[in-house]
């Protein structure tokens, strides 16, 4: 399975106030970015075979990157940063899609999420 992050939401509203940094995925938790731990406890989940962040790169620490596929740049709104993933895989097979503001997701989340989505036949699952 692939997975696709999307990193590229501007950081201009609330979390302003927290950290200057441009992107929301480059804030700083216990000095890591958000990104950093939700790449983190993606590459920790087995079956993941690619990783695209559709974000900044310097939103990534340097020992994240070889967990990584592709970067890409973001556009300007969610749904065209997905596209973007998306046409990067080039895939018709399952994609995953997580967004950078989980730092608190769990390698053992994800699996369960996954373990979750099989046992029912939809285009879409989404976590609530």
């Amino acid at each position: 399975m692939d997975v696709i992050v999307l990193a590229g939401a501007k950081n201009d509203g609330a979390l302003r106030g927290v950290s200057e940094s441009p992107y929301e995925a480059g804030i700083s938790v216990g000095g890591r970015s958000l990104l950093d731990y939700v790449v983190d406890s993606l590459r920790k989940v087995s079956g993941i075979e690619r990783m695209v962040v559709v974000g900044p790169p310097e939103s990534l620490s340097p020992e994240f990157h070889t967990a990584v596929w592709r970067i890409i740049p973001p556009g300007g709104q969610m749904v065209e940063n997905l596209r973007r993933g998306l046409a990067s895989l080039a895939t018709r097979d399952k994609v995953l899609v997580a967004t950078a503001d989980s730092p608190l997701i769990t390698p053992e989340a994800i699996e369960d999420f996954l373990a979750r989505c099989r046992e029912r036949e939809a285009d879409v699952y989404y976590p609530i």
